[in-house]
């Protein structure tokens, strides 16, 4: 039996390079169960995501395709890879309120939705705001996710900051608000469902 589980992220060194790592140890004994290691910083899109005993990273190959690869924290090895549409970055993962399901966001808007345990697709569609490709570049996402619908706020040097939310299943705009208070940076305000 062991207690719950506590995650330390580190560089580590090997053969005069460094690679990140999550160090995974008991929360009861303190004892290092294992280690997960990650790909280059330099290729990785997004800090790793830890959701139903699983570590989810999301990151880039050597030709610049955008991939997810699941770790069991359990056991440390490798559950899944799945290798994601178009060339965009993922801007946001998140876990849905349904269960066993992860929404990924691209920043071409590629809006994926992939079960946690297996990672298997389990839809996808795309999303924009105003016209043409890229009107709404989704960069630095704030995204959440209920079982019809996304919510995003993208982070914007220019204000006013705008929120949106779409349908899921057709990635239809259902609306857009755009918000002019005294907070001006949305990088550094909160989007959140009651």
């Amino acid at each position: 039996m062991h207690g719950p589980d506590v995650l330390v992220r580190e560089n580590r060194q090997q053969d005069g390079r460094y690679w990140p790592a999550m160090l995974v140890f008991d929360g009861l004994t303190g004892r290092l169960r294992h280690v997960v290691g990650l790909p280059e910083e330099r290729r990785t899109d997004r800090d790793p995501l830890l959701v139903a005993g699983h570590l989810v990273v999301a990151w880039r190959d050597a030709r610049g395709a955008p991939l997810l690869t699941a770790h069991t924290l359990a056991t440390g090895e490798a559950a899944w890879r799945r290798s994601l549409p178009g060339d965009g970055r993922v801007s946001a993962l998140v876990r849905s309120d349904r269960a066993d399901e992860l929404v990924v966001l691209q920043e071409d808007g590629y809006l994926g939705t992939y079960g946690i345990s297996d990672g298997k697709p389990r839809g996808r569609t795309r999303i924009y705001v105003g016209e043409g490709r890229g009107a709404w570049p989704f960069h630095q996402t704030t995204l959440l996710a209920d079982a019809e619908r996304v919510f995003l706020m993208p982070r914007s040097p220019r204000p006013p900051a705008q929120v949106g939310a779409w349908d899921r299943a057709t990635g239809k705009l259902l609306w857009v608000t755009p918000w002019d208070g005294e907070e001006r940076n949305p990088g550094r305000s909160a989007l959140g469902l009651t």
